[in-house]
């Protein structure tokens, strides 16, 4: 493993920890989050299905539950971790 596919992995538990830690919805899945937040996480799932579907690395498509459970902060450093693996 690369040092930079390590720090992604350990910024996205981190995040993750953080995020379990104080777990409510985050502000971006609600009905009352900030448009900015909202528009910052249809941009996030929309890139990923994109990429996912020009790359065909499903696996990434993890990324989209731990966005809307978690947040961004850990769904985007998994995400990279997942797209700098190699693809065979």
């Amino acid at each position: 493993m690369s040092g930079l596919r390590l720090i992604y992995l350990l910024a996205a538990l981190l995040a993750a920890g953080f995020a379990a830690v104080e777990w409510s919805p985050p502000t971006w899945a609600s009905l009352s989050a900030a448009p900015p937040m909202v528009c910052a996480g249809v941009a996030f799932a929309l890139w990923v299905l994109a990429e996912v579907m020009v790359r065909r690395n499903w696996i990434a498509l993890v990324v989209l539950p731990v966005g809307l459970l978690l947040g961004l902060g850990p769904a985007l450093p998994l995400y990279l971790y997942f797209r700098t693996r190699k693809i065979s």
